[in-house]
């Protein structure tokens, strides 16, 4: 799969590069990649906390993402920590954005 336009892979919240990630077949999300910010300092993320806590008293957070990188549908990505779902990014040649994605089983 084609990343999207370099542009289009920034958190809309903090400006920071997105990661692509490959979501477990178990989640029924399909093979293409969701573009997630990781960055720990992003306001969407640190506000999340205090979100989460204050509606549904869960400790977990929310990370910005793009589902579907050909129309950009975004949507929030349910954390419990810091490092979750890091061990999901996709390695992509020399780190590139808009190299081609490779899954991991390929």
């Amino acid at each position: 799969m084609q990343a999207p336009d370099a542009k289009s892979l920034i958190c809309e919240h903090c400006g920071a590069e997105l990661q692509p990630v490959l979501m477990p077949d178990a989640g029924g999300w399909g093979q293409d990649p969701h573009w997630v910010c990781f960055n720990d300092h992003c306001t969407y993320f640190l506000e999340g906390w205090s979100w989460m806590w204050e509606r549904y008293r869960v400790r977990a957070s929310y990370r910005f993402r793009i589902v579907d990188s050909v129309n950009e549908t975004v949507s929030p990505l349910p954390v419990w920590s810091k490092s979750a779902l890091r061990n999901l990014i996709i390695k992509t040649p020399n780190g590139h954005p808009n190299a081609r994605v490779e899954h991991p089983e390929a």
